[in-house]
């Protein structure tokens, strides 16, 4: 591709944020993924872009990890992806149009208009030169293409697992996009918003005077989940016998876990027994 569409209004509105640094790293970032129509490979991000000081570098990492998404070794944005989708479509319909000698051209025979197409107001025949004023037109925002999924099925309903995950770590001013495939994966690993938020208060505790990106809040999650996984393989039991419905979580000390320590919250205690017991059912084949 050698040319993209820049939606001004919504790159404000969502990058607005930046500094002069990281708008010309994200600005580099969307010439080489629409000149490579593809994502962009992490290990060749700094050099495709000419990120090579410390600064630089750094604000590489920061536009990555809250614009874009880590799927196989590439980079990837959604919104790219329909772009570059959308263009290829056209290209193909603009061939097939020139393989038959261009657009078709209109019949003679074909009736002209006596009207106005339906839905449109008349024209008014006192003013013909009038231009539309188009400060008082509204714009149609219904064909427009979404770059997020939805976080839930409808106004007044419940939002499904992953946007539950999605809104919680929003709650504490943490970027996260619902088709991340880290945080649908955790979500079908059965992790609660409650966890998540615990594992954002941890974030912030650890990084009170710095912006959090979602990386940090996974990698709290999987500590958390190895920690839960190491303690219950030290006092693991024999495998439920297929059929056996698996045990209610314990709201006390869990097998093979510490009790509430005076410096961690209730929500970090709730999440750690949540975790080691979701490990240990993984462990029994439950």
């Amino acid at each position: 591709m050698n040319f993209y569409k820049r939606h001004i209004g919504d790159y404000i509105k969502k990058a607005g944020h930046l500094t002069l640094l990281e708008h010309g790293i994200y600005a580099r970032l969307m010439d080489v993924y629409y000149t490579r129509e593809a994502g962009i490979p992490a290990d060749k991000a700094a050099r495709l872009i000419g990120a090579r000081s410390k600064d630089e570098q750094q604000a590489l990492a920061n536009v990555l990890d809250e614009f874009f998404t880590l799927v196989d070794g590439l980079w990837t944005q959604n919104r790219c992806e329909e772009e570059i989708e959308a263009a290829n479509a056209q290209a193909d319909a603009n061939r097939t149009n020139g393989k038959k000698g261009g657009r078709p051209k209109r019949k003679e025979t074909d009736p002209k208009p006596t009207g106005n197409p339906l839905g449109f107001d008349p024209v008014s025949e006192n003013n013909l030169s009038q231009t539309p004023d188009t400060r008082l037109q509204t714009p149609d925002l219904t064909h427009r293409a979404s770059t997020q999924p939805e976080l839930g099925a409808g106004e007044g309903q419940e939002p499904t697992p992953v946007g539950a995950l999605s809104i919680a770590m929003r709650g504490f001013g943490i970027m996260s996009n619902p088709g991340d495939p880290r945080l649908m994966a955790i979500a079908a690993q059965g992790v609660t918003p409650e966890t998540v938020k615990a594992a954002c208060e941890q974030a912030k505790r650890s990084k009170p005077n710095e912006p959090i990106g979602p990386a940090y809040v996974f990698a709290i999650l999987e500590r958390w989940a190895k920690e839960a996984s190491d303690l219950n393989a030290a006092g693991a039991t024999r495998p439920a016998a297929p059929g056996t419905p698996p045990a209610p979580i314990p709201i006390r000390k869990p097998q093979g876990m510490d009790p509430k320590g005076t410096d961690e919250s209730y929500e970090e205690y709730q999440a750690r027994i949540d975790a080691a017991e979701l490990a240990r059912r993984k462990g029994n084949g439950a």
